[in-house]
């Protein structure tokens, strides 16, 4: 028979197990199937579709592009993706607009490829 001590011990010890084992189940799993981390906020169904998919995207100074993946990045990041408008690479840049709580997207021309 055990004693209160060693019964409140085993206690202890089984709760610390279950919440290392959680802990580590959830960092194995992680909570998005996106390789960099991102939320990826567009449906499965959205991919289903068998036409060619385009992503538009507004510059500051107003002109539209399009791409052929979504564009996921956060203040002050670079991507370089190829526009199907202008048929040539693009390097995107994401600004922060604080006071309208929205992504400004500079995007300046590769040079000659």
């Amino acid at each position: 028979m055990m004693s209160e001590f060693e019964s409140t011990t085993c206690k202890v010890l089984g709760v610390l197990l279950f919440c290392i084992l959680m802990v580590l189940y959830l960092q194995l799993i992680g909570c998005t199937s996106s390789s960099n981390g991102a939320f990826n906020h567009t449906s499965p169904d959205f991919y289903q579709e068998k036409r060619q998919m385009e992503f538009p995207i507004k510059d500051t100074r107003d002109y539209i592009h399009y791409y052929k993946q979504p564009i996921i990045i956060h203040h002050g990041e670079m991507l370089t993706l190829y526009c199907r408008r202008d048929k040539q690479w693009e390097k995107i840049t994401a600004k922060y607009d604080y006071k309208r709580d929205t992504y400004n997207y500079h995007i300046v021309r590769m040079r000659k490829q």
